[in-house]
Parts: structure tokens; sequence; C-alpha cells
């Protein structure tokens, strides 16, 4: 590979993972909005979560605890 094919392709790599990056940004912005105002509580420890750690972690409870979260319904 010469240094201008080297240099097209870096560049070109550069811009896939800019777009991959602006992909995932998105995505983890829909999911936030999805479960903005939402709230879950832990079935083992009673600790209730929000919408930005479901959306970051999932439903499990922080690792000392190691439950299960539920949704809460209001």
């Amino acid at each position: 590979m010469n240094d201008t094919n080297a240099h097209q392709y870096t560049h070109s790599q550069a811009a896939d993972d800019a777009r991959f990056e602006a992909r995932c940004d998105l995505r983890h912005i829909a999911r936030v909005r999805a479960l903005a105002g939402r709230s879950w509580r832990c079935e083992e420890c009673g600790e209730e979560y929000g919408a930005d750690w479901v959306a970051a972690w999932g439903r499990q409870c922080h690792v000392e605890c190691n439950g299960w979260l539920e949704e809460v319904t209001r």
C-alpha cells in the first residue's frame, strides 16, 4: 500500500467511525426518551432507579445487590 492509499484508508476509516458513533448516540437518545418519566424498583433491596440507569445498565440492580428491577406503575 503506498502513502496515498494509506491516507485514503485512514480518512475513510475515520468517517466510518464517526458515522458509527453518531448512530450509537442516536439509538441511546431514542432509548432514553422512550424510558423518560418511568422508574424501576429492585425486587430484592427496594432501591429505585430512573430512566438513565436503565438505559445505561439495563434492569439489573447495582453490583452489591445484583437483583432485578421491576417497573413501578404509578
